[in-house]
């Protein structure tokens, strides 16, 4: 009987890998270290570009922005230089498990999706609009 397991562990081996030399296969692999076991935590530091897309040339054409996530959670400020009554709009979104966000102030909003370490959406102010893409730099 133990001839027989061993010329099965030989033909295995040709297949598989081997067996060890009581006629046991061998044991799995470990785990893969990167393999997700749920959804990843979007905190971290975004750094990207708002593109205007509504409000001519007062609002620049593209502009640097950095949001940071923590708790997943993040707080944006957006200037509105041509807007002196309104200079600043502050928005605090909360992102859902989906990775969807919004958060409105007054008339104005932020809104978008964080996926895979990429954030994107839209942005829009008191005279100005804007789509925005960023990605995760870094954590904190």
């Amino acid at each position: 009987m133990r001839r027989g397991v061993g010329l099965f562990c030989a033909m295995l081996g040709v297949s598989l890998g081997g067996c060890s030399g009581d006629g046991r296969a061998p044991p799995p692999p470990p785990p893969d270290p990167l393999a997700s076991t749920g959804p990843a935590t979007p905190d971290g530091r975004y750094d990207g570009t708002m593109q205007s897309v509504r409000g001519g040339e007062l609002c620049g054409s593209q502009d640097p922005m950095t949001i940071a996530v923590r708790g997943g959670s993040f707080h944006f400020v957006l200037n509105q230089p041509q807007v002196p009554e309104q200079s600043t709009r502050a928005f605090d979104a909360t992102i859902a498990p989906d990775g969807s966000f919004v958060s409105r102030d007054g008339p104005t909003f932020i809104r978008g999706t964080v996926k895979a370490g990429h954030m994107q959406g839209a942005i829009a102010g008191d005279a100005c609009g804007y789509d925005f893409e960023a990605d995760r730099t870094g954590t904190f």
